[in-house]
This record gives structure tokens, C-alpha cells and sequence, in this order.
């Protein structure tokens, strides 16, 4: 009986729970990192390790200064324990749940996707934190003297090589979180596990850990400018204004590749509206180069994923503007949809197919939060053949007297002229 197992797996989870709660939850061996847990170990105030002779000269400019360069410290190791619990309770309780090879607890989950790489994310800090950060910590308790911004240098220069599983975590995210929402709204036992873990982290919730490595990535760049603005000495000023450099290119990196996945996937749902347009004539100049855009020979539609003709390869269409319009011409007036492509524009007309009416939604979203592209009733005709940008021309109508009419209210409000320009 399906409700007798969900009970004893549910019992199950619980007593593994109570035991993890008096005992501690086990390290795995592929979870486990080269750290010691005295290496995070920092502590509130930084004033104590300067001898007196540093405490006596230093100024309030200097004194803030140190401050912003130990907030860079102390928030790097609290960051760094918020993904340790992510590994250590999420990710371990669901692994040893898993292997307990008990039917009907967590066998479907997929740790890629609930997780991405949150693995090599906590590696890549570990190691800044090790290699960059710690040793200066421990020079200034070593010394007794304060911290100088240029010890930053090698480790933000470098910024890159240990940030680069950043890059694959951020574009994964909207799909991790999507995914997270649907099992937790589906699988009662999920359910319950997450929420019993929340007493393991300060109440943090799962999806408030997911995107701590987004919120850190935005982060640096802020403290190294807090340390900049303390900073009057040229030659420190100067090196972390490269390391701000770098951070700031970097992130600007992760987010061009964010907006095209966020590009492509707007695409991606406008090309499954789109219907085919057998009956669409095209024009000399396209006739070549039509075939480019043919995502199925049989049925001849717009593939709006490839690359786009007359570009270099591997740049992507992207969409532009779009929204419904009113199309005339010398015998007629039709309300008509238009898109505009970095590389073409297209006039569709909204049809419906199962009784459904046309609206301007691209994206079907279900209930669990996942992109359904299947279940949509709507898809936009073709009216006319796609004009190349580069072949447009765009004339404003003379409100005074539209285009070429005597009347002074012949155009409406907002209306332009597109025409397909001749061959030359």
C-alpha cells in the first residue's frame, strides 16, 4: 500500500533525523574539503593584534581603512560556512538517504540539478580563502601590524581562476530553483526533510543558501571600493583599482552570458508560436538565403535558434521589442503581432487553435514553476515574408497631414511607414 510505505519512509527520515540531531550528521568522503576548521575560525575585532606602538600611530583614515580590508575577512569566512551547510547538511542528509536504497525516498532526486555545482563553487572560495585571504590575517597576527590593501593584489588579479565555477552556477540557478520548488511541492518526504534540516541552520532556508554565491559574486566588487575609498597611498589606491578591474569585468562576463540565456530562451518560446508560412512569398534578396532560417523542410517554418544568415556564425538572434500593432494597406486594416529581431521583423497574425484567444503571454508557466512549451494553444500566422533589417525603411507619418493625405487627422497618434526597400 502506497500510503503504509510513505508512513514507514517517513518514520524512517524521521529517526535518521533524531540520530543526526544527537550525533552530528557523518562527513562523506566526496563532500569532504582540505580545511581546518581552525583556518575559519576569526575573530570580531582585529584592534587586539597590533602592538602598541601601530595602535598608537594610526590614524582614523588608516583606522577605517583596516576596517573595510577585515570586513573583506570576516564576511568571506561567514559566507564560506553558509555553503559548508549546503555540502555538509543538505547535501550529505540527501546522499545518505539516498543510499539507504529504501524505495520511494529521494531515488528520482537529481543532485545536479537540485545542487548545480555548488562542489566546486565552495572549492574555488576555500582556496582563495586559503591562498589569499588567511595569509593575511595571520601576518597581521604574526606582526602586530595593520593589514595593507596590496596583499589583496595577487588573489583579486587572479580573480577569474578561482571564480570560474561561478559562471556555470549563475546560468544553472533559474533551473535549480525550478526544479527545487517541484520537488518540494510534489514529494512530502523532501518536503519534510528541508524543512526539519532548516533547525540545522539558523533557520536559513534552502533557497536562501541557493543564491548566497550570487549575492557574494555582486559583493567584492563593493568591498574593494569600501577599501579604495580609505585608501590615499597611490600605489595601493592604484592596485586596487585593478583588482576592482577585474572583479567588475568578470561579473559584467557572467552577466552578458546570463542575458543571453535569458535571450535565447525568450526566443525559444516565441519560435514554438510561431506557425509556418508556406504561403508566404519570398523576396528576391531572401530567396538564397531562406533556407537558413527552415527549422523542418516538410513543414517550412522559422527556426529562430539558428544562427541568423549574413552574420558570423555563432551569433544569436535576440528579441528586441515586440507587441500587437495595426497594419494597413491601400484596400484594408488588420490587427496584426510584430516582432523585432536584432536581424529581421516580422508581422504574425494571432490565430488560436481549441477555442483560445490570442494574447501577448510568450512564456506557459505551470503550477511547480516549470517553463511548459508544450500545452500552448496559441501560434502566430506569418502574414508576411521576414524583412531584413538592413533592407527596412521606416518613415514617421506627417501628423499634419498623414502620408500624403489632405485631412490633418488622417494619422493616428504613433504611426509609421515600413516599407521593404528596393534592391539597389
Amino acid at each position: 500500500d502506497g500510503t503504509d510505505s510513505t508512513k514507514n519512509n517517513l518514520s524512517f527520515i524521521r529517526r535518521k533525523c533524531d540520530e543526526w540531531l544527537t550525533h552530528g550528521l557523518p562527513k562523506l568522503a566526496q563532500l569532504h574539503f582540505s580545511i581546518d576548521e581552525c583556518d575559519l575560525i576569526i575573530e570580531k575585532e582585529w584592534q587586539p593584534f597590533l602592538n602598541e606602538q601601530a595602535r598608537t600611530l594610526m590614524s582614523e583614515t588608516i583606522k577605517l581603512q583596516q576596517e573595510a580590508i577585515y570586513e573583506m575577512l570576516s564576511t568571506e569566512v561567514s559566507y564560506i560556512r553558509q555553503i559548508l551547510t549546503m555540502t555538509d547538511i543538505f547535501m550529505t542528509s540527501i546522499n545518505i538517504l539516498k543510499s539507504s536504497q529504501r524505495d520511494g525516498i529521494f531515488n528520482d532526486i537529481d543532485m545536479d540539478k537540485l545542487f548545480s555545482n555548488i562542489q566546486d563553487v565552495l572549492h574555488g572560495n576555500l582556496l582563495f580563502w586559503k591562498e589569499i585571504l588567511l595569509p593575511i590575517k595571520l601576518k597581521l597576527q604574526q606582526s602586530g601590524l595593520p593589514m595593507s590593501p596590496s596583499d589583496l593584489k595577487n588573489g583579486f588579479i587572479n580573480f577569474d581562476f578561482y571564480f570560474k565555477p561561478y559562471l556555470h552556477y549563475v546560468l544553472d540557478q533559474k533551473t535549480s530553483a525550478e526544479y527545487f520548488k517541484q520537488k518540494f511541492s510534489r514529494d512530502d518526504l523532501f518536503q519534510y526533510l528541508i524543512t526539519v534540516k532548516a533547525n540545522f541552520t539558523n533557520r536559513l532556508s534552502f533557497s536562501d543558501l541557493t543564491i548566497k554565491p550570487l549575492q557574494r559574486l555582486t559583493r567584492y566588487k563593493l568591498l574593494l571600493e569600501a577599501i579604495q575609498k580609505k585608501t590615499h597611498d597611490a600605489q595601493p589606491k592604484n592596485d586596487l583599482q585593478e583588482m576592482i578591474q577585474k572583479v567588475a569585468t568578470f561579473v559584467n562576463r557572467v552577466n552578458s552570458k546570463l542575458h543571453n540565456q535569458e535571450q535565447e530562451e525568450r526566443v525559444r518560446q516565441i519560435n514554438d508560436r510561431i506557425g509556418p508560412y508556406e504561403n508566404v512569398l519570398a523576396p528576391p534578396e531572401l530567396t538564397s538565403i531562406l533556407q537558413e532560417y527552415n527549422r523542418d523542410s516538410m513543414s517550412n517554418r522559422l527556426n529562430l535558434l539558428e544562427d541568423m544568415p549574413l552574420h558570423v556564425r555563432g551569433y544569436r538572434r535576440q528579441i528586441i521589442q515586440q507587441g500587437p500593432m495595426k497594419m494597413k494597406d491601400s484596400k484594408n486594416s488588420q490587427d496584426v503581432y510584430c516582432y523585432l529581431f536584432s536581424d529581421m521583423f516580422l508581422i504574425t497574425k494571432g490565430s488560436k487553435r481549441g477555442g483560445s484567444t490570442n494574447n501577448s503571454s510568450l512564456s506557459m508557466i505551470s503550477n511547480d514553476g516549470q517553463t511548459n512549451r508544450t500545452t500552448s494553444n496559441i501560434t502566430n500566422k506569418i502574414l508576411k515574408s521576414p524583412i531584413r533589417i538592413d533592407r527596412i525603411d521606416v518613415r514617421e507619418y506627417d501628423r499634419r497631414g498623414g502620408s500624403g493625405s489632405s485631412s490633418s487627422n488622417s494619422a493616428e497618434p504613433n504611426t509609421v511607414s515600413i516599407k521593404r526597400k528596393e534592391n539597389t
